[in-house]
């Protein structure tokens, strides 16, 4: 799951009167749906623990499950950053956490058309003819689905 995505939990507790939830709301029912927004976990962790516990005549019995959190993040480098006036350069990526990567140029069109069908997570791609300073846009759906992005610029070594 990715931090903010909402995840949902079917819960039931046998002989019980009551129950509750750790890091998601039971209302005190003992069985039925509930749904959590995913938080960031805390510096050097990746998994959110989520808590039922079924109360009877005061005794509780408690089960868990866990849910690793996604941490997607994306590098993106350009290879020259600066070209000669007609050069090109390569525009790398490294991402984790990513379902699908897209490249694109609002300054390219040509570019953008070359590489619209290209969808890795991982990925090279080499620029047109670079002749005034150009943006580059990498565009990736997450695993959980959400959108994350990053630019880089090409301009020109006079």
């Amino acid at each position: 799951a990715d931090v903010g995505m909402q995840i949902g939990f079917s819960f039931s507790c046998g002989n019980a009167t009551a129950s509750s939830g750790g890091g998601f709301s039971t209302g005190g029912a003992v069985s039925g749906v509930s749904s959590s927004t995913v938080t960031t976990p805390p510096a050097g962790q990746n998994i959110a623990t989520y808590t039922l516990t079924c109360i009877n005549q005061g005794q509780t019995t408690s089960a868990q499950c866990q849910v690793e959190i996604a941490k997607p993040s994306i590098i993106m480098v350009t290879n020259p950053q600066q070209v000669p006036r007609g050069e090109i350069a390569t525009l790398g990526w490294i991402t984790t956490g990513m379902d699908s990567c897209v490249i694109s140029s609002p300054d390219q069109n040509d570019f953008t058309q070359r590489n619209a069908f290209y969808t890795s997570v991982n990925g090279t791609a080499t620029t047109s003819p670079i002749t005034a300073t150009t943006q580059f846009a990498l565009s990736c759906e997450t695993l959980g689905g959400q959108t994350k992005n990053a630019t880089t610029t090409v301009s020109i070594r006079e």
